[in-house]
């Protein structure tokens, strides 16, 4: 009987689909890279200091660290120097800090 007992329970954990265990957990989606930049830009619109102005021509590149998104604004004709950095939580999607990369 505790044969049959855990070999079900093997079962129904294995026949789980990622999407309905992220649905039952009441967990949120991860956001669009399009998503994250759209925060980063709208940071950086706010910060009244020119070097953090950006061209809307401008790349943003989307990195995973952990419990952070880092955005990085690129040049795309490769030009010399560093670009706008934008680090967001990813709990509240909220931006944690801004800073020039070089």
């Amino acid at each position: 009987m505790k044969i049959a007992s855990i070999f079900c329970l093997l079962v129904c954990l294995l026949t789980l689909s990622p999407g309905s265990t992220k649905q039952s957990l009441g967990r949120q989606t991860t956001p669009s890279s399009e998503q994250l930049a759209a925060i980063a830009r709208n940071h950086l619109d706010s910060l009244s200091r020119p070097p953090f102005k950006i061209d809307p021509n401008d790349v943003a590149h989307v990195y995973d660290r952990g419990d952070k998104w880092i955005i990085t604004f690129m040049s795309p004709n490769a030009t010399i120097g560093g670009g706008p950095t934008v680090e967001i939580d990813k709990r509240t999607l909220k931006p944690i800090k801004a800073y020039i990369t070089q």
